[in-house]
């Protein structure tokens, strides 16, 4: 089996309305329950069966005028001939067919509004990736787009804050060639506007790969046609009411998204093409004119306005680093407490690691999949385990950083008043807890889950030097697997 197969295989009888209407239902159900991606792989691919044997779909399957429409990037599954099983193109292919029939528009279209939720609820690519080269979704929402353009707001909306632009800057050609083809019509301003990605924006108006050109002057646009200037902020006024702003990420936040929008037709601005960053908050080009005052006096006027007919402000307050990391402090320590307890005999388990009784208790313990049985048991963990085992490494190799913030809780004791100091009035030892808990562990994980970095970070943190763990190799206990390159 290679690498990027897709698991789940929906078998569709083509040119049967009823079918093509429980294989798009069978999608969204698997998007909206997040398993259309699993392990950081794309796993849903559409199938036919001919003469009792599956097989993928093929262009000439889909509405082919539509797909030799799409030619946007000479990578495309979509330019091969032939297309195998376990190939990317079958999401596209079923849009295309579907949409020749009008009793079908709407489940592509709310297909496609489930694509959009799946990919805002991650903001993040790494949970979009079919291969090693292509997202899922990009050309089936373009194919949407093009035989429907009122739709390619859905399209905009798709493209996350969050998008991995070095390696899925492929993407962003799509919708350029969307207003390349139509035009600044509301459909593409709508686009424009429910895009809460800065690149993506500024690439619809033909911003250059170094950003110092752009071939559409959005800003002169509206001076010379102001009927279409009123247009696009009621434009963005609708999309604040049906769609709240994305930020970045919680570290990456802005509290005036509307000064983003105008910030991207500030740099399209000709005398202001090359001259400012993208990336520059604030930026000073905002004070330069703009219809009868200032790019940021414009969008200042917008932001008051928009957050006055919605009774609410366009985003939540922001909060430090220092604010953040405490909460996912607070929130590592307590799942990890919570995940003890989840085991079978978990009080058991959480009194061994506290007091050091009922060391019999360890006996009981099997492998596990801590991934799996975090989500399972719908424990706090799992969101650690899951952000951990997704970075470069795998959760083998990054098990320590989570585990960090159980070591800080539990150990220099003096610093930490707040934290658990005795248990029966008996006084308990940051160390020891940290040891026992290493001790419950090892028996939970595959050994080299134990190994490397997690060592280092006890090590590190002088939890136990390498002395220590000289002697526990010696008398055999738990920490006989630490490796030797660390001793």
């Amino acid at each position: 089996m290679g690498q990027f197969d897709n698991d789940i295989k929906i078998e569709v009888a083509l040119n049967d309305i009823d079918s093509i209407k429980r294989s798009l239902k069978k999608y969204q159900d698997l998007l909206k329950t997040d398993q259309a991606v699993q392990d950081q792989v794309f796993q849903v691919e559409f199938v036919k069966r001919v003469d009792g044997e599956i097989k993928a779909l093929q262009k000439e399957d889909g509405d082919i005028d539509l797909l030799r429409s799409l030619n946007v990037w000479e990578e495309s599954t979509l330019s091969r001939r032939e297309i195998s099983l376990n190939e990317n193109a079958s999401e596209v292919i079923l849009f295309s067919h579907a949409l020749t029939y009008e009793a079908l528009k709407m489940d592509v279209v709310e297909t496609a509004r489930e694509m959009v939720r799946y990919a805002r609820r991650h903001n993040d690519t790494w949970e979009m990736w079919m291969d090693d080269m292509e997202v899922f979704g990009v050309e089936a929402l373009y194919a949407l787009s093009q035989k429907h353009p009122e739709y390619a707001y859905l399209f905009g909306a798709f493209i996350i804050p969050y998008w991995d632009t070095e390696h899925a800057d492929y993407a962003l050609s799509y919708p350029y060639a969307l207003v390349d083809k139509f035009g600044l019509d509301d459909n593409m301003l709508k686009m424009f506007c429910h895009c809460d990605n800065s690149e993506a924006r500024a690439m619809m108006l033909g911003r250059d790969y170094y950003g110092e050109s752009f071939e559409t002057d959005l800003a002169k646009h509206f001076e010379e046609n102001p009927q279409r200037y009123e247009r696009f902020q009621e434009i963005l006024l609708e999309r604040f009411k049906d769609q709240d702003y994305l930020q970045y990420s919680k570290q990456d936040h802005t509290a005036l998204p509307v000064h983003e929008f105008y910030q991207t037709i500030m740099l399209s601005k000709t005398e202001n093409q090359g001259n400012y960053d993208l990336y520059d908050h604030p930026c000073t080009g905002m004070e330069s004119p703009f219809m009868t005052t200032s790019f940021d006096d414009e969008a200042t006027l917008l932001h008051s306005k928009i957050e006055k007919t919605l009774g609410r402000p366009l985003t939540e307050p922001s909060r430090d680093e220092d604010d953040l990391y405490e909460d996912l402090y607070e929130d590592y320590c307590d799942a990890w407490v919570d995940f003890f307890k989840g085991l079978c005999e978990g009080e058991s388990v959480w009194n061994y690691i506290q007091t050091g009784q009922g060391e019999e208790i360890l006996e009981d313990l099997k492998a596990l999949d801590l991934e799996a049985f975090t989500k399972d048991h719908g424990l706090k963990l799992y969101e650690a385990v899951k952000e951990e085992a997704s970075q470069y490494g795998g959760l083998e190799n990054n098990i320590d950083r989570i585990f960090a913030d159980y070591i800080n809780a539990y150990y220099e004791m003096s610093e930490k008043p707040d934290m658990i100091t005795r248990v029966n009035g008996e006084d308990i030892t940051g160390r020891d807890m940290i040891l026992r808990a290493l001790d419950v562990l090892h028996r939970l994980l595959p050994h080299k889950a134990l190994e490397n970095d997690l060592y280092e970070r006890i090590i590190e943190d002088k939890v136990i030097s390498h002395e220590a763990i000289m002697l526990a190799m010696i008398k055999g206990s738990v920490l006989q697997v630490a490796p030797f390159n660390l001793l």
